[in-house]
């Protein structure tokens, strides 16, 4: 379906850290996706109550990174990483009208950035086949599929080296 971008064209927009004052614009941002889109990067129905549950607890998490895209006072792309021993694990929402203008390759790589200064070696972004677009996303940044095919791995490499 053609989602008609003409904001997303002239709107200047804002690459940035989030942080705990970040919370209800991270929600709102969330709360904009179409349902779908919800269920997709959440892996299920989620309710109005636990998106704002889990925008507060994501973005005052001491251990995960938090950035966004800002067009104006909306939030309307936004990245988070989660480093663990095993890899670090990502997450990535775009609202549609701001898709495919580069917004999430942009988070994508901050987040493969701050995973690899933060001593993870790879990174792991779960993918559904509902969602061909972020599995094209995840190519173009540099992944290989894993798990059949429902895992983008990223490589990371040390701080100060070269993959």
């Amino acid at each position: 379906m053609f989602h008609p971008t003409p904001l997303a064209v002239f709107a200047p927009v804002l690459l940035r850290r989030l942080g705990p004052g970040d919370a209800a614009a991270y929600a709102s941002h969330l709360l904009r996706l179409p349902g779908e889109d919800r269920r997709l990067r959440f892996y299920g129905a989620v309710g109005e109550g636990w998106v704002r549950d889990h925008a507060r607890a994501a973005i005052a998490g001491c251990e995960r990174v938090a950035h966004g895209a800002e067009a104006g006072p909306h939030l309307r792309a936004a990245a988070l990483c989660v480093p663990r021993e095993e890899g670090a694990e990502l997450g990535l929402s775009v609202e549609p009208g701001w898709r495919r203008i580069g917004l999430g390759r942009a988070l994508v790589a901050r987040l493969l950035r701050d995973a690899a200064q933060a001593g993870c070696r790879r990174a792991l972004l779960p993918l559904e086949p509902e969602a061909p677009g972020l599995r094209a996303l995840a190519l173009a940044c540099g992944a290989a599929l894993a798990e059949g095919g429902w895992v983008a791995e990223f490589a990371l490499a040390p701080p100060g080296t070269r993959p």
